[in-house]
């Protein structure tokens, strides 16, 4: 709860909405309010306006989505997206196919990377196949080179 929007009192109760989504219900005979998260809040307000018993009008959201959860490759992918951007404008050298061993090191060993390695969730190869996806023309990659080429031309 952040900050109350709008307060109502319906008979002895005060009913309280705050800007999150949130509602307080409080009443001289209560020792502590009720307190609802947005998606409480939401259907109280629906079964109070189906029962008649709700005289005011209550702003209802439309649906209040659960929180998204990352999955662990999204949480991978951020992390990537993220160390190359900062590493793009701080140390592009540290990008180079000579430093990518240390760059992938750097990722593994990142908070919210480390466990989900730990885990089994993701592995280093998927680690090394993501960034160099995502740096794909920044180098010469010795994974793209063509196999067939003759050595020694």
């Amino acid at each position: 709860m952040t900050r109350i929007i709008d307060t109502k009192n319906i008979g002895s109760y005060t009913l309280s909405l705050y800007d999150d989504g949130a509602m307080t219900i409080q009443a001289l005979q209560m020792q502590d309010p009720l307190t609802f998260d947005a998606r409480q809040a939401q259907e109280l307000v629906q079964w109070l306006t189906q029962q008649k018993a709700l005289p005011i009008d209550v702003p209802v959201s439309p649906t209040i989505a659960e929180p998204h959860v990352e999955s662990s490759e999204e949480i991978a992918h951020r992390v990537i997206d993220g160390a190359i951007a900062l590493t793009r404008e701080h140390h592009p050298a540290s990008l180079d196919i000579e430093n990518r061993d240390r760059f992938i090191d750097q990722i593994t060993r990142d908070p919210d990377i480390k466990p989900l390695v730990a885990q089994g969730n993701i592995s280093r190869k998927q680690i090394m196949l993501w960034i160099e996806q995502r740096l794909g023309g920044a180098a010469p990659s010795l994974w793209n080179q063509d196999k067939n080429k003759k050595r020694g031309r």
